[in-house]
């Protein structure tokens, strides 16, 4: 472009203080990355499924790994539950931990690698990924508890309110319809 007027300086027309006049701004990625949002959002909305966009990266499988024989060793001890009895695997164990935010179901307090567990939630009901929460030590073992005396969770158990409870459940029923791969001992022999 000419300028018309030579008290104007080419400086007045860039885009950014000291920007060249005629170079345009590049954005990188950013149109591409909020087009994929946009295009996720409109396939869960024609699906008829929530549309929950998630920051959370995934677990290492050295920490999958971990936590995965932790739930199993403590399934054991409490169920006799043997190897082929065991429904969740590592794919399970970070699904899971995604789903809870990495935060304990009771208390929302965030992870940390030795202090939380995956635990089963009710014990009249078998184990399987819509029934397992990601819970602090201390409530794991509430829960185990809970399971030996046949006692089932409730708000007054773990000083929660009615609501909360309420999240925890419809959270579980949440899951167990997402479970991308539902698994029952009927359909592993299918």
């Amino acid at each position: 472009l000419e300028l018309s007027n030579e008290n104007e300086k080419p400086s007045d027309f860039g885009a950014m203080p000291d920007f060249r006049v005629r170079v345009i701004p590049v954005l990188g990625m950013m149109p591409a990355l909020f087009g994929m949002a946009m295009a996720s959002r409109v396939a869960c909305n024609l699906a008829g499924k929530p549309f929950l966009p998630s920051g959370i990266p995934p677990l290492t499988v050295g920490v999958c790994n971990r936590l995965h024989q932790r739930f199993r060793t403590r399934a054991m001890n409490m169920y006799g539950a043997s190897h082929e009895q065991d429904l969740l695997d590592l794919e399970d164990m970070d699904f899971l931990v995604i789903q809870w935010k990495k935060r304990c179901a009771i208390s929302h307090e965030r992870w940390k690698r030795s202090g939380i567990e995956i635990a089963q939630w009710r014990f009249d009901k078998p184990v399987d990924i819509g029934n397992v929460v990601l819970v602090k030590k201390k409530y794991a073992q509430q829960l185990d508890e809970m399971a030996k005396n046949e006692v089932l969770p409730t708000a007054e158990a773990f000083g929660i309110t009615e609501e909360h409870f309420r999240c925890i459940e419809s959270k579980l029923k949440q899951i167990s319809r997402w479970n991308p791969r539902p698994k029952t001992p009927a359909a592993l022999f299918d």
